[in-house]
């Protein structure tokens, strides 16, 4: 070393190159990271593109079903506007295989 390189520019050189370890030690914490998101990912597209084992075009209904669902003087107001009430005092019963629908006259 003697005459080619000074102390200063030694410890200056090893300082840098301490440096320099640390930040590509983050990057490759970084890259380990990005490839454990990348191979999440492509489980979650596997699920989104996978194709339904029973197609469901709306038909869909169990053979057999009793029973009924009934209503009885139900009041109903949003949380945001309690004052008007949506549904006062309503009565209604639905029943097995029939289409019921609300509408406001």
């Amino acid at each position: 070393i003697s005459g080619q390189m000074t102390s200063g520019n030694l410890i200056s050189f090893i300082i840098y190159e301490f440096v320099l370890g640390d930040c590509m030690e983050s990057v490759g914490s970084v890259y380990s990271g990005l490839m454990q998101g990348v191979g999440a990912a492509e489980k979650v597209f596997e699920f989104i593109d996978r194709k339904p084992t029973m197609v469901n075009d709306g038909s869909l209904a169990p053979d057999h079903m009793d029973g009924k669902v009934e209503f009885r003087n139900v009041t109903f107001s949003y949380r945001t506007r309690s004052a008007t009430q949506v549904l006062q005092n309503v009565s209604f019963t639905l029943h097995p295989g029939k289409v019921t629908a609300l509408v406001r006259s």
